[in-house]
């Protein structure tokens, strides 16, 4: 039984394509990933499918500008979590129908054609997937990095990497794979069918970037979450504004072996940033209190900061928003009687990742 669907592709000069697909709907799941184009120097049409099983048919058409002569292509069809390449192509010059072909794939599984057109103006690369099955595919959303409560190990942040099942088939497992710093992809974790989350760490100075993929029957298509890069800031950090008295302490165990401390109800410390979440850092203990979380002008909740047993670098309170921006993050000491002190290790904020 064949059916007929229409793929939406990103085209060079502003226009769109739509390209009739049709597929044989027993043997395989069809997932397109978005086209990439820069201006003049991006093919019209990239794409897969599968016309039977064990068989992908490519397509790549219209690639470069028939004005420049310095315009290369090159393609490469892989299968998913392998390093294996089922086909490599490369062209020097503009081309109109440059690939039309079929080609026999080893396994039923998930497979990316990644094509790279480069001109004298530049390029980027563009991409399609095709999940090949005889049996259930899972596909699972984008996963999201957020921080979490707990203890800084050293100076790296606590986090968890989270994601759902968006298909209606049940996944025997997950796997998920770590990019750190633009480097390439390498295992992270794999978790059981009915877990959707890991834990992690993520040391400042780096940037991070996470992707899973569900199991079932074969593997399913990776799914990736945006590139983050943590940031920490200190109690010394010139982006905190401290109002009223505000005492420095000094202890190995302080983030960075210092702490700003306040006993005054109304004492506050402020943080402004840009970003998508921020979380705050204190100690607490048997002398210490309470104080008020004030998010974007708006009071959000009260934290308190006593303990029986002293522990140092918490992470108590953690606050997210759907996409970065400008935002402030402040805490209002509120002078609780019997053991007021309040101890700020200092700020931690996702934050847009450096463009490169």
């Amino acid at each position: 039984m064949a059916s007929t669907s229409l793929v939406r592709t990103t085209a060079r000069r502003g226009v769109v394509a739509w390209i009739s697909i049709t597929l044989v709907a027993a043997a395989l799941a069809v997932i397109p990933a978005a086209s990439v184009s820069a201006a003049v120097d991006a093919c019209d049409t990239v794409s897969l499918t599968s016309p039977s099983a064990l068989t992908v048919h490519v397509t790549i058409t219209g690639c470069g500008d028939p004005g420049d002569a310095a315009f290369t292509v090159s393609a490469d069809l892989t299968q998913d979590g392998t390093s294996d390449s089922i086909k490599a192509w490369g062209s020097a010059s503009a081309v109109t129908t440059w690939v039309d072909e079929d080609l026999t794939v080893p396994a039923r599984g998930a497979y990316t054609l990644t094509v790279s057109p480069f001109g004298s103006s530049g390029g980027a690369d563009q991409v399609a997937q095709v999940v090949v099955s005889g049996g259930s595919v899972v596909t699972v959303s984008m996963p999201a990095t957020h921080f979490r409560i707990g203890r800084m190990k050293g100076g790296a942040y606590p986090a968890t990497v989270s994601w759902t099942n968006s298909s209606a088939n049940a996944a025997s497992s997950y796997e998920v794979q770590r990019s750190l710093d633009g480097a390439g992809y390498l295992p992270f974790a794999i978790k059981g069918g009915g877990t959707f989350s890991t834990t992690a760490t993520l040391a400042p100075g780096h940037t991070y970037r996470f992707r899973v993929r569900g199991i079932a029957s074969i593997p399913g298509p990776w799914r990736e979450g945006p590139s983050q890069r943590p940031v920490g800031y200190s109690e010394a950090s010139a982006k905190i504004a401290y109002g009223r008295t505000w005492s420095l302490g000094s202890r190995s165990e302080y983030w960075g072996g210092h702490t700003r401390f306040a006993r005054a109800s109304g004492a506050t410390a402020t943080l402004g940033f840009t970003g998508r979440e921020a979380a705050i850092v204190v100690a607490v203990g048997p002398t210490r209190g309470s104080f008020d979380v004030i998010v974007d002008g708006v009071y959000r909740k009260t934290i308190k900061t006593y303990r029986t047993t002293a522990a140092f670098k918490q992470v108590l309170y953690v606050v997210q928003w759907p996409a970065d921006g400008p935002h402030t993050v402040r805490i209002k000491v509120k002078g609780t009687a019997g053991h007021p002190r309040v101890d700020l290790d200092g700020f931690m904020a996702l934050e847009p990742a450096p463009a490169t």
